[in-house]
């Protein structure tokens, strides 16, 4: 999508996670009005989210979209 942009036939609505990938030639706007939102889901297996690996991994997903989202008690 990025490329279809770059090439001057597209525009695009991308997350500020992904800014700091900027590419040249394209320019970062923001829109006008509430921002956009989106939701993501992590799906796991029964029983292995007691997994101490899999328990850091979902932990960490759900201190970073609380800095990203910016509201901390609508993660979870």
């Amino acid at each position: 999508m990025a490329a279809l942009v770059g090439a001057g036939v597209g525009i695009a609505l991308i997350p500020r996670i992904v800014q700091p990938l900027h590419r040249p030639g394209l320019v970062l706007g923001r829109t006008a009005g509430p921002a956009p939102t989106r939701n993501i889901f992590a799906a796991v297996r029964t029983g292995s989210e007691a997994d101490p690996v899999l328990a850091a991994i979902l932990a960490a997903l759900r201190r970073s979209a609380a800095r990203w989202s910016g509201h901390p008690g609508q993660v979870g």
